[in-house]
Formats: structure tokens, C-alpha cells, sequence
């Protein structure tokens, strides 16, 4: 019988598949937060607003909070246009959006913000558990850089809603972990 020569992973060469696989992650980690900004979603309008709330020189006078009905039948132009001095007013309302939603905004508010108004759904004042925080909706915060403070946390746990609380303890892996659907969703 002819002499086989053995070929396949042996020695050193074991150890460049963990190291691939290793460098791998790392790297799908590193760029998950850049990536998800990047990727078109149906909650990119949460990082608008994250985003404006962010911006010194963008800080609202007045601002509106509330779902789609808010988002699309009020138009704060017109409610400024209506004041004195024509302030400047923002329409933060999006779509979906529940009062425990508008409270996650509420810690980026300016202290120069003198009017806040808070639209709320007749269905999340009449049915227990209709003002649900949508997990997904609390990963694209994260993804988009938003961490809640402390009283945040707080008026969430206040909410007395258990499923709240385990979208809020999730770590950072965890949440960059979630935010795969944003890939899934690209086709849509």
C-alpha cells in the first residue's frame, strides 16, 4: 500500500479558523452601530429626532410628542407662526409612537424648552398594556448612541411593566446582537 499523506488542519493551520472566526465578530461588533445608522429603517426618524435633541442650536421652544395622528395633523409651523415672537416649534410625533416612547425623549429635552405636549392615544388610556415599549423600537434607540438616565429609568420602572425593564438591563453585546433585523429588513 502507497505511503498517504495526511493533509487537513494540523498544527498551526487549527489555529487560523478560531482566529477568523474570532476577528469575525469583532469586527461585525465593531461596525454594528455605524451599520445601523446606515441601513434605511422604518425608525430612522428616531435618530432625527435623537438627533436634533442633540443639537444646541436646534432647541425647541415648544415640541409635540404623540403617534402619526400627531406626526401628520399638527403642524407646528402654524403654531408658530400663531405666537408672539414666532418660536421655534418641532413635531416629534412618529409613528407608533406610545406615551413610554415620548419618555425615553423627554431626558434629551433643552431647559430652554418652555411648552411640551404630550398627544396621547385614547386606546393607551382605556386598555392595560396598550402603551407597551416595542423592543425593537428600544434597540434602534441604542443603536442610534441613546442610553438612559437615571430618572429615565426610574419613571420606567414606575411603569411597573416587567417586559420594560428586561428591554432596559439588556447589555451592549445583546443589543448589537438585536439589531440584526435591520439587516433582515433592508429588503422591505
Amino acid at each position: 500500500m502507497a505511503n498517504q499523506s495526511t493533509t487537513g488542519l494540523t498544527g498551526l493551520k487549527t489555529l487560523w479558523l478560531p482566529a477568523a472566526l474570532l476577528s469575525g465578530c469583532v469586527l461585525a461588533l465593531t461596525v454594528s452601530q455605524p451599520l445601523f445608522r446606515a441601513i434605511p429603517t422604518d425608525m430612522q426618524r428616531i435618530s432625527v429626532l435623537l438627533d436634533t435633541l442633540d443639537d444646541s442650536s436646534q432647541a425647541p421652544t415648544i415640541i409635540a410628542f404623540g403617534n402619526s395622528v400627531t406626526m401628520a395633523g399638527l403642524d407646528m409651523g402654524i403654531v408658530r407662526d400663531e405666537l408672539p415672537g414666532r418660536p421655534r416649534a418641532f413635531n416629534f410625533g412618529s409613528t407608533g409612537q406610545s406615551f413610554s416612547e415620548s419618555y425615553l425623549y423627554f431626558q434629551k429635552i433643552p431647559p430652554d424648552t418652555r411648552v411640551v405636549m404630550q398627544f396621547i392615544d385614547i386606546t393607551a388610556m382605556t386598555i392595560r398594556d396598550a402603551d407597551l415599549l416595542d423592543k425593537q423600537k428600544y434597540n434602534a434607540f441604542y443603536m442610534y448612541g441613546y442610553r438612559p438616565d437615571d430618572r429615565t429609568r426610574q419613571g420606567m420602572r414606575e411603569l411597573d411593566n416587567s417586559d420594560i425593564q428586561k428591554i432596559m438591563a439588556k447589555s451592549a453585546l445583546q443589543h448589537r446582537l438585536d439589531s440584526r433585523w435591520a439587516i433582515r429588513q433592508l429588503p422591505d
